[in-house]
């Protein structure tokens, strides 16, 4: 399963001053999912960037903040075009299931 987590900037005083401060809040159900961190525009008008993340509980709050160059964002895959979201997420989706080991039967 995957989420869409749009997150905006905000570019008012000190802020502006250190670059913009993202802060995304996906949805508490959806935080173990693989997910789209969609940056928006200041004004909400369009896509900055788009971000693919294993989850997004890494802090366990459930607002996420970061600078316009975090190294968070850096964790995460950005996507040069929307059209690398299915491979990203197989690529990441098959990574966690190798570290997921079966479960024995009783035997």
């Amino acid at each position: 399963m995957t989420s869409t987590c749009p997150c905006c900037f905000a570019g008012l005083g000190q802020e502006r001053q250190v670059g913009y401060i993202g802060f995304a809040e996906p949805t508490p159900i959806e935080r173990e999912y693989i997910t789209l961190v969609c940056m928006l525009s200041p004004q909400r008008d369009r896509v900055l960037r788009f971000y693919i993340f294993p989850a997004m509980n890494q802090t366990g709050q459930k607002t996420r903040r970061f600078l316009k160059n975090d190294p968070w964002l850096r964790s995460g895959v950005r996507l040069k075009d929307l059209s690398e979201f299915y491979k990203v997420v197989r690529t990441i989706h098959k990574a966690q299931s190798k570290l997921v080991s079966p479960v024995e039967s009783g035997n």
